[in-house]
């Protein structure tokens, strides 16, 4: 039972960066690594200023710019393709590990003590970080529903489908992309700046992996999505399919340690399931 909800808590509070994967890898169908580094960011962001004696909604603010700032960058040095969308992430999460290091100043920052949402819900004791991810998960859902659901999610699912034929409307693809990418970057700041609160601490080695995590708890929704959509595209099924995909992903994980794996080959065995996933299920046509 314990791993049951361990396993929906983790969930929750990945699922801002999942859901960030989601608009870049699902909707535009390009492959965005940045995220591993605006995660940390967020984190980053969040422990200085909290530690320096800033409100808790002026630090979430900040991280939350920080990461969308950081998707309006790489959007700019992929433009017009010069340099090809995975490169172009991989080279701004090498650039980010420096940046994050400056920002905390040290390898590692503690929060623990510090003013924080999961301090503001400590009357729930033991569900303090549950309720958080929740509220949050809450939140991100319901803005990215009425984003899909409008004329912009139109626009912006066109564009990872057939990006001429959005020129042809006369449409700028590059000014939607620079957004898709700002607001994808910006969730995942969001979620690094969570994780801090509910971990009590930020490191800059925190984010490693987290993209590759999200892309497979991504397709692993995608697979679920297909028995439900019928063909017709419904944001609420997509966006929960991101979701089971992602408790999918974690539940595993929890599995096994619960049965004895040894945590030093977690990773290892973590890798050859998001191999499987992505060789048996994974999109080919993606930048």
């Amino acid at each position: 039972m314990d791993v049951i909800f361990i396993a929906l808590e983790q969930s929750l509070l990945l699922l801002p960066l999942v859901l960030g994967i989601y608009l870049t890898y699902s909707i535009i169908q390009i492959t965005d690594l940045t995220v591993d580094g605006t995660f940390v960011l967020g984190a980053a962001v969040f422990a200085r200023l909290i530690t320096n004696s800033y409100t808790i909604g002026i630090s979430m603010a900040a991280a939350i710019l920080a990461g969308a700032v950081f998707g309006v960058l790489v959007s700019l040095i992929q433009h017009k393709n010069r340099i090809k969308p995975l490169i172009a992430g991989i080279l701004m999460v090498l650039m980010l590990q420096t940046i994050n290091l400056q920002i905390l100043g040290r390898p590692n920052v503690s929060i623990y003590g510090y003013d924080s949402f999961v301090k503001k819900l400590s009357f729930l004791n033991d569900n303090a970080n549950l309720a958080l991810s929740f509220i949050s998960a809450l939140v991100i859902f319901s803005i990215l529903i009425l984003v899909l659901q409008s004329n912009l999610g139109l626009i912006l699912r066109g564009l990872g489908d057939n990006k001429g034929l959005v020129r042809k409307l006369g449409k700028n693809t590059e000014l939607y992309k620079i957004f898709t990418l700002a607001l994808s970057n910006a969730l995942a700041a969001t979620c690094g700046a969570l994780s801090a609160q509910v971990y009590g601490y930020t490191d800059v080695s925190m984010g490693y992996g987290v993209a590759l995590t999200a892309i497979g708890a991504v397709i692993i929704g995608s697979q679920i999505v297909k028995i439900f959509e019928k063909k017709r595209f419904i944001p609420a099924f997509e966006l929960l399919g991101a979701l089971g995909g992602t408790y999918i992903y974690f539940l595993i994980i929890n599995i096994f340690l619960f049965i004895g794996l040894d945590p030093i080959n977690l990773k290892l065995v973590l890798g050859l399931i998001l191999i499987i996933f992505l060789t048996f299920f994974g999109d080919k046509n993606h930048e």
